[in-house]
């Protein structure tokens, strides 16, 4: 389009869509999303008015200071228990983003998820770049770990773990991820 070249962006409802069930009921229109903004002003991403967020720090990694975090889900609970929809975004800037400590970093989120690795590929996108892993998790959830560094801030780690069970719910993954900012 006027000379520029069209980038593939990845898209977790088309790449996962068969891992999945199908339609949850419908989609989220595109006017029912609000931004949400962590409490250090460090995460910012768009997601259904109806979801929990919760904004606070947290020592995520026990790195002994808590990181900036964003999580959303319909149920924050159901979410971090595993059974359910949603998604935490954590900014990690103790730890320099190197290959190892993606590696570290994904260690920790599938250790404490309960569920298992089916697959690792590259992701990149306008923000995030690094390792992207497919979870495989109980009843039937398909879970997504990504951990990157952003463009904004090349210094910091950031990791994105998200759990869909039907491609409503990727589909949401997909839009928190498309307007990430992570300052």
């Amino acid at each position: 389009i006027n000379g520029d070249e069209l980038a593939t962006t990845y898209s977790f409802a088309t790449e996962l869509s068969d891992d999945v069930g199908g339609s949850g009921g419908e989609a989220i229109p595109a006017d029912q999303y609000v931004e949400v903004v962590d409490d250090e002003d460090r995460i910012a991403t768009r997601v259904p008015g109806e979801w929990e967020i919760d904004t606070a720090p947290f020592d995520v990694f026990g790195l002994g200071t808590p990181q900036p975090r964003l999580v959303a889900a319909p149920s924050i609970d159901s979410f971090v228990n595993g059974a359910g929809a949603g998604a935490a975004i954590i900014a990690v800037d103790a730890l320099p983003p190197t290959p190892e400590n993606f590696e570290l970093a994904i260690s920790d989120v599938v250790a404490g998820s309960g569920c298992a690795e089916a697959s690792r590929d590259n992701y990149e996108d306008s923000v995030l770049a690094g390792p992207l892993v497919i979870l495989e998790c109980p009843g039937g959830i398909a879970g997504v770990v990504l951990a990157a560094s952003t463009t904004e801030n090349p210094n910091t780690i950031v990791v994105f773990a998200g759990q869909a069970a039907n491609e409503d719910e990727l589909a949401v993954l997909d839009q928190m991820v498309t307007a990430l900012v992570v300052r």
